[in-house]
């Protein structure tokens, strides 16, 4: 990093308040459920009956593909999947359908500007307000040698620079915070960063590293994690055993088939509707209720990219200072 090492970096880190930010990001979860729902059925009533109801039958070593058709044969697996009974492991195109518009509709969220502007209020109102942040930056800026008379100089216009620390750097000579010994330079420092999180091009670096983040092998490993914990094959087949019209204690192989037969002829046109608007509202609810653990890491990783991005500033902000001492 800049003139902070990493040993100083993970300190301020540590002093960051994670739960709090992801409190501010359970505000927007009317957005992300919303969100999630809205994928999810768009995704699903764009799909044709034949697409959302194939089958993968694994049986031993032999895996094959059951396409819908109103015959004994595939109404037994039909069965067998909603029981989820039987010596077979079988899966539907519609769970791998819906954990895909999931995955989609949370990158979305956390690319978002929105939740990007949440994140840097919430960054911005602890670089403020906690008093051991300021302690550490005043060590470390002391550290270096730049804590003497002299000026931190605070002005946050952009010009044509370069890089964004050198854009502000280059304002310097606007707007004044005296840093003598007396004063709180930790606090004027952190005020000063917290400013900086305003600015559109520290937005900019802010967005790519988050997208970064989101596209990562990591996240993605997350993601999967937590589409397993939704229970989307659940929500399928409870979802599949009120449209057909099973009653609970019917759920035995003579009498199903029959009716799943009957489904497949007459509810063909409807079923993706119908899926649709059950399933959709099912997933985004649980969704919203599991989000903690990608908030938790998203912020974390949100953090991290922005003490690099603000390091970089005080480095030429520390720099600054040395020229104005010597």
């Amino acid at each position: 990093m800049g003139i902070f090492g990493k040993a100083a970096a993970e300190r301020v880190t540590e002093q960051v308040d994670i739960d709090a930010l992801v409190a501010r990001l359970g505000t927007r979860k009317d957005e992300l459920r919303a969100l999630v729902s809205r994928r999810v059925y768009t995704e699903i009533r764009s799909r044709d009956t034949s697409e959302l109801l194939t089958l993968q039958v694994t049986e031993g070593d032999r895996t094959r593909t059951l396409s819908p058709s109103p015959t004994p044969e595939y109404a037994a697996h039909l069965f067998r999947y909603m029981r989820g009974q039987g010596g077979s492991k079988i899966s539907c195109k519609l769970e791998e359908i819906v954990e895909k518009a999931v995955t989609d509709a949370v990158t979305e969220f956390y690319q978002s500007e929105e939740t990007l502007q949440t994140l840097l209020d919430g960054l911005a109102d602890q670089l403020r307000n906690r008093a051991e942040i300021h302690r550490i930056l005043e060590e470390e800026l002391r550290k270096t040698g730049a804590y003497a008379r002299g000026q931190i100089k605070d002005a946050l216009d952009i010009s044509e620079r370069t890089t964004v620390a050198e854009q502000l750097a280059d304002q310097l000579g606007q707007g004044v915070v005296n840093v003598v010994q007396e004063t709180a330079v930790g606090g004027a420092l952190a005020a000063l960063l917290a400013k900086a999180l305003a600015i559109p091009a520290v937005k900019v670096a802010m967005m790519k590293a988050l997208s970064t983040v989101l596209a990562s092998a990591a996240f993605k490993k997350i993601l999967l994690v937590v589409g397993k914990k939704l229970g989307v094959a659940l929500f399928v087949k409870l979802a599949l055993v009120k449209i057909v019209g099973v009653r609970a204690g019917a759920m035995t192989a003579v009498i199903v088939i029959p009716i799943v037969i009957w489904f497949l002829v007459h509810q063909w046109q409807t079923f993706p509707e119908k899926v649709a608007g059950k399933v959709s509202k099912e997933v985004a609810d649980k969704l919203v209720a599991e989000n903690d653990t990608l908030a938790k890491r998203i912020a974390t990783a949100f953090v991290a990219a922005a003490l690099e991005v603000l390091d970089d500033l005080l480095e030429h902000i520390h720099d600054r200072l040395l020229e104005e001492a010597s």
